[in-house]
């Protein structure tokens, strides 16, 4: 519950609300929801690993998919579970029901775990023939990661482990027995309130509070 609930201190992972992005989120959902029917139009059921608080899921939901949810914070799994009414999977990802599905989706999960080869060949595992994974991570060969240097805000250890490229993610994906259908950009809508936790966390800085939080 920490990791989503918890103190901005200095040095502490997680995040301080991770409720006050939903906002955000719902916006970046609908976005990515909007890539994945471009990409396979006939998709109806899509499994979340990583799912956290469910912001996702209920957006896709909503929009008349079939969902369901893998959280390895029991915490945060029964929160989704019990506020969406779905089923949400926790401890291994072997726990997971072969249905199949026709979406796998891992948002910013990929850094975290300590082998994402591993990783996608279990995503790949749980889907449909046609089916296809959806994931997305950091760029450390971006200009932003590049010009911070060992200031950039995802260089977060241990909470991160892995730093990847589009080089290493198409590596990953041939690994994984993947076909790379398309890789792009993917931003992000966040509150400025997130901004300053970051900046906080990372740099020391403290920005004043404005009327766009």
């Amino acid at each position: 519950e920490d990791y989503f609930r918890g103190s901005v201190r200095d040095g502490a992972k997680g995040y301080a609300d991770y409720d006050s992005l939903e906002a955000g989120n719902r916006l970046t959902a609908k976005r990515r929801l909007a890539r994945i029917r471009k990409a396979l139009p006939s998709a109806r059921s899509v499994l979340d690993v990583g799912c956290g608080l469910g912001h996702f899921l209920e957006t896709a939901r909503n929009q008349g998919w079939s969902v369901a949810g893998f959280e390895v914070s029991r915490f945060a799994a029964e929160f989704t579970a019990d506020k969406l009414g779905v089923r949400v999977y926790t401890g291994d990802l072997s726990q997971v029901p072969r249905l199949p599905y026709d979406v796998v989706t891992a948002w910013d999960v990929l850094e975290h775990v300590r082998d994402p080869a591993d990783l996608l060949v279990r995503c790949r595992s749980l889907l449909a023939s046609h089916g296809v994974i959806a994931t997305t991570t950091g760029d450390f060969s971006s200009l932003v990661a590049r010009v911070s240097r060992d200031r950039w805000h995802l260089l977060n250890l241990p909470e991160h482990l892995f730093f990847h490229t589009p080089a290493s993610m198409r590596i990953l994906a041939r690994r994984a027995g993947l076909r790379v259908v398309r890789a792009c950009r993917s931003g992000m809508h966040l509150p400025v309130s997130y901004l300053r936790e970051r900046l906080r966390k990372t740099v020391g800085l403290k920005l004043p509070r404005t009327a766009l939080d």
